[in-house]
């Protein structure tokens, strides 16, 4: 029962980052489906990188250079990845503040 109830507390910040995700796509000009994409691939390469984390430190706790050594490149690249993917989404999809500076200008003109 505790190990259910871990996986779901740990399920709630994935839920809410995903929401955060799939706000910002949207806003940026992307239909549904390439939101639901883009969030689909962002999870792949998140589990991938959790998992070379996992892997590395099953590897530290059991003394398995290999298996740490794997782990660790697992997870850096899994890193990378991620990080790669989504500067790319936020260079395809700009977000303009442009609505921001127009209120400020009509409240100083007043």
């Amino acid at each position: 029962m505790f190990g259910e109830l871990e996986w779901l507390i740990g399920l709630v910040p994935f839920g809410f980052i995903a929401l955060l995700l799939w706000m910002r796509l949207r806003v940026g000009g992307a239909t549904a489906f390439q939101a639901f994409l883009a969030i689909g691939q962002v999870t792949l390469l998140v589990l991938l990188t959790i998992y070379g984390f996992v892997a590395a430190a099953g590897g530290w706790r059991s003394k398995d250079r290999v298996r740490l050594g794997l782990g660790a490149t697992v997870a850096f690249a899994g890193f990378l990845f991620l990080q790669h993917r989504l500067r790319c989404l936020w260079a395809q999809l700009p977000v303009s503040l442009a609505d921001e500076g127009e209120g400020d200008e009509s409240a100083e003109s007043s």
